[in-house]
């Protein structure tokens, strides 16, 4: 190990010295070059949620100050959860040397216990970026363990925008999941509309155990034709996607559902449950 590297690893503090990894590289001439680079995270078992710190030691050559922070954060079954960073404040603690101390990714009490990796680390000055292929890791040990999501996708019958007077299609997704719904992703297209959905989305709690999103889409006055709902699917708290729900159809004549048609729906929503839904729609 070089005189730099084991500055840089002399610098942890005892409690996060045994989870450094360090690597030494150059970047070619006439960029930032980075002579060591230590990383250790804080704490190194996570029980029941909580965040987890990232901590860089960096020896570098710069003109300007290391300002950039990039990672990658993966679960235990391989999937990539966290992703990215950017504008990250560094001090420089001697010539040459750098340290920050970042949050790094909070973990849910539902996500899933044992080792998770972050890898894919890169550090930066302005535009330039180093980065290198050392893994460290920590530990995760929560009590709950959840279940997989079920989805269910349903039509309600036909309602009217009351700002617009146009014909619109509700959508009801209902989740039958242990753990908060996070994520939904879904497809709507037919004639002059293509819908396609992906992103953070918030769910009502319906009762323990049952999450419901009601979507409104605006069809064209007097529509008429097959809309079709697809690749509709929902991400947990704890990581953990639903089935893939098969299509739904609707057809419309004149802006009025004439027929609904959905493949079997893996879970029967209760009485009590459907109406609470209803009452949702009927108060937007």
């Amino acid at each position: 190990m070089n005189e730099c590297m084991m500055s840089a690893v002399a610098n942890a503090s005892s409690s996060l010295a045994r989870n450094i990894s360090a690597i030494s590289f150059s970047t070619p001439p006439g960029s930032l070059v980075v002579t060591s680079i230590g990383v250790a995270v804080q704490p190194v078992l996570i029980r029941n949620g909580g965040w987890v710190n990232l901590t860089m030691y960096v020896s570098a050559q710069t003109s300007q100050p290391l300002n950039m922070l990039y990672f990658m954060v993966s679960s235990p079954n391989g999937r990539i959860v966290s992703g990215g960073g950017g504008s990250t404040q560094f001090t420089q603690t001697s010539p040459g040397r750098w340290t920050c101390t970042t949050p790094l990714i909070r973990i849910s009490p539902w996500a899933a216990s044992g080792t998770w990796n972050i890898t894919n680390i890169q550090v930066g000055s302005g535009a330039r970026i180093a980065s290198y292929s050392a893994r460290t890791s920590f530990q995760v040990n929560n009590a709950l363990q959840p279940m997989s999501p079920q989805l269910s996708v349903s039509v309600a019958s036909g309602s009217t925008n009351k700002r617009s007077s146009s014909p619109m299609l509700t959508i009801i997704y209902t989740v039958r999941c242990d753990s908060p719904i996070i994520w939904l992703s879904t497809k709507i297209n037919g004639p002059q509309v293509n819908v396609n959905y992906s992103e953070s989305t918030s769910f009502v709690s319906i009762s323990g155990k049952v999450f419901t999103h009601v979507m409104h889409v605006d069809l064209p006055e007097n529509a008429t034709g097959t809309y079709t709902i697809s690749d509709s699917y929902v991400d947990s708290e704890a990581l953990e996607f639903s089935n893939i729900y098969p299509d739904v159809s609707v057809e419309f004549s004149n802006g009025e559902i004439v027929q609904s048609v959905s493949s079997n729906s893996p879970i029967k929503v209760p009485l009590t449950i459907m109406l609470a839904i209803l009452l949702l729609l009927h108060c937007k």
